[in-house]
């Protein structure tokens, strides 16, 4: 959520800030402006509640990965030349989404961020009438969206597995230290153990 936040803000400055032009001329500027201004304001909204959660993040990632999916698509619509960019930023949002959601729900994601980008690309060549961009890139950020979803996805099933484990050793360690403790409280007698 705290990445999220300085996404948004990055893009803000990429719309309102004079040097975002070299970065790349902004083709649609009402949909830039309202996008940065709503992810903005989004982003901090989710921070927010992600801080209020005490657990169950599954949903939050998916309303998190979803609003991201959904602006890449826009400001890659209203800004074409820094697509390569906002998809590489969108491939860590579905990653570390995966983190908290199941395998088949990461790939759902994952198929999804891939069909916007693509749907926005085939929009643009309907309104310029261009395919400015390599379709193997295209294929490449989709193969990589489906790779950090699924890799992460693993990586995060065995870091709760691992919590699992420390937490049932831990809880056996309490039991045991508590059996000991019993033990001596109902002893009849006592031992005394001096050096020489």
């Amino acid at each position: 959520a705290l990445y999220r936040v300085l996404e948004a803000a990055l893009l803000a400055l990429l719309v309102f800030s004079p040097w975002g032009a070299t970065l790349g001329e902004i083709t649609d500027t009402p949909v830039a402006i309202s996008v940065a201004i709503g992810y903005l304001i989004a982003s901090v909204g989710l921070l927010l509640d992600a801080r209020r959660a005490r657990a169950g993040f599954a949903s939050h990632a998916v309303i998190g990965v979803v609003v991201d999916i959904v602006v890449a698509t826009l400001i890659t619509h209203a800004i074409p030349e820094v697509a390569p960019g906002i998809a590489m930023l969108l491939l860590f949002n579905i990653g570390a989404a995966s983190l908290f959601l199941t395998f088949r729900t990461s790939l759902l994601i994952a198929a999804g961020a891939s069909a916007a980008l693509l749907t926005e690309r085939i929009v643009g060549l309907f309104g310029t009438g261009t395919f400015d961009r390599p379709f193997a890139e295209m294929l490449m950020f989709g193969l990589g969206f489906f790779a950090a979803a699924s890799l992460t996805r693993q990586l995060g099933t065995q870091v709760r597995e691992s919590q699992a484990l420390a937490d049932k050793r831990g809880a056996e360690a309490a039991n045991l230290a508590e059996i000991n403790e019993l033990i001596i409280r109902r002893m009849q007698t006592g031992v005394l153990l001096v050096d020489g």
